[in-house]
């Protein structure tokens, strides 16, 4: 029942942590045990689930409270995604990596397919919110359990007398971006397509609710085409990724992305502009697994 602006405020509190703590829990992690920033992960998030299922038993809900909550979870998840993606190129070998980043992507998009799906059957089913955060936090317990198999542990950057402070470390990989032209250009067209992505979300959701006259719970019917695309792109992206010039393919995604997106103007029939989400999802794909096996490579 959420209106335009609380779900742009939604989006907000999901994109903060982001821009405001992103370098710096990078710097954080730089030296510390990758497995164990995404058991503390783990945990953490666990625990501000807990506390908000307790208040919400023993006060009146605020959709303040929800928010606090988002921006919260999307603080640590900062520090799981970081680590997780650091300790690629330590378990992989090196010509391995877009294979290992696209098969890392699949799973992770058939998880999200499976989770979309699971919760519109809450939904239908009218499972409260509190045992709906129960059902959550069961699922971190169980990634928790899985993190800590594991083994060895690594670090992205080995303890020694000569560890810079923790602010040269932000000043170090903001230089080092900086002055590496490849890489600074590759950071400016993935920050605009992020951006662009970031508002995807909340414009399909008021098309749910403005074109198509359905509620935010029916986004499902975006979503899974969008997902279906990312695992055919995550498919073919490491063939891709060996054979043809990596600026080329990150322009083709981002043209077949947006082409798919413009398409929405029009009003075409559902169905059709599910297939364009197909498309669109492909190009995700292929511009996700490009971007992260480039930055990792080199």
């Amino acid at each position: 029942g959420g209106s335009g602006v609380s779900t742009s405020f939604y989006f907000i509190f999901s994109a903060v942590p982001v821009l405001l703590f992103g370098l710096h829990i990078g710097a954080f992690v730089e030296n510390k045990s990758l497995q164990k920033v995404m058991i503390y992960s783990d945990i953490t998030r666990i625990l501000f689930l807990l506390l908000f299922y307790l208040y919400n038993l023993l006060f009146t809900q605020t959709i303040f409270t929800i928010y606090l909550l988002i921006f919260l979870v999307t603080f640590i998840n900062i520090f799981f995604t970081t680590a997780s993606s650091t300790l690629m190129p330590h378990i992989v070998e090196h010509s391995n990596i877009p294979k290992a980043n696209s098969l890392f992507r699949i799973i992770t998009m058939i998880a999200k397919l499976l989770s979309y799906s699971f919760a519109a059957l809450l939904f239908y089913l009218n499972v409260g919110l509190n045992e709906g955060l129960i059902i959550v936090t069961v699922f971190y317990v169980i990634s928790f359990v899985a993190i800590s198999f594991i083994r060895p542990s690594f670090r992205n950057r080995q303890l020694s007398t000569e560890n810079p402070p923790f602010m040269y470390s932000i000043k170090e990989g903001l230089s080092y971006i900086k002055n590496d032209k490849v890489i600074f250009r590759l950071f400016i067209v993935f920050c605009l397509g992020w951006m662009a992505g970031a508002s995807i979300d909340l414009y399909l959701i008021n098309y749910l609710k403005l074109v198509l006259n359905k509620g935010a719970e029916s986004l499902y019917l975006f979503t899974t085409p969008t997902f279906i695309g990312i695992i055919i792109g995550s498919l073919i992206s490491p063939y891709l990724y060996k054979n043809m010039n990596k600026k080329y393919g990150l322009l083709l995604s981002l043209f077949a992305f947006s082409l798919a997106i413009l398409c929405f103007a029009l009003e075409w029939p559902l169905l059709l502009l599910q297939c364009l989400l197909v498309i669109g999802g492909i190009s995700q794909g292929i511009l996700n697994i490009f971007v992260v096996s480039y930055l990792q490579t080199h």
